[in-house]
């Protein structure tokens, strides 16, 4: 039975890395694979690349006026599985493709992403995927402040922690730091000082 599944964390937590390292094993093995990642994040143009690894791999964009793209791609091509990257950005619409990716052609699909945006709330795809993967898994990171686990990604501008803003902010790692929630609730009390 194929499977979605949707592996998340923080930012800087290693989706990519992941990914990646997914993608070339099963490519040595010689399995036939298909990565997407949404046109929303334009960081890599079409490609998945990771600061932990010195390498990229291809990936067709799919935006989300493409309705069907990845369904008609992957009964083209009929891959054993497909990847997609930055999952967080895909819309409702989109993962409900993937779901009949995996009902209908019977292909297992890793979707990798964060949980969460800045204030602490679930993305769009990242809601749709927990309504509708079949297993859902926590790649955990640690808080950058302490030793606790890290559940939130707050976001950095001139240094300084805020909490409110537009939620697609693509390219800019830097400017976020995973964090506990511990550590983000008393970031966000003292700026309300």
């Amino acid at each position: 039975m194929a499977e979605l599944q949707y592996i998340h964390t923080t930012m800087n937590g290693r989706k990519s890395a992941e990914l990646i390292m997914r993608v070339f094993s099963l490519q040595g093995q010689q399995k036939e694979v298909l990565v997407f990642k949404p046109k929303l994040d334009t960081r890599d143009g079409d490609a998945v690349k990771s600061r932990a690894l010195d390498t990229e791999i291809p990936a067709t964009l799919v935006g989300g006026e493409e309705k069907g793209k990845m369904f008609e791609l992957a009964k083209k091509h009929r891959p054993l599985y497909i990847f997609v990257d930055e999952a967080q950005f895909l819309t409702t619409e989109q993962v409900l493709e993937l779901v009949s990716i995996v009902d209908e052609l019977k292909i297992d699909v890793y979707s990798y992403g964060l949980l969460v945006d800045f204030r602490g709330v679930l993305f769009e795809g990242s809601k749709a995927l927990i309504e509708n993967a079949d297993t859902i898994s926590d790649m955990p990171n640690v808080c950058i402040y302490c030793t606790n686990k890290a559940i939130r990604n707050m976001r950095l501008l001139n240094s300084r922690p805020v909490f409110h803003g537009e939620v697609v902010q693509v390219g800019f790692e830097e400017s976020y730091r995973s964090i506990c929630r511990e550590c983000y609730n008393s970031f966000q009390a003292t700026s309300q000082m």
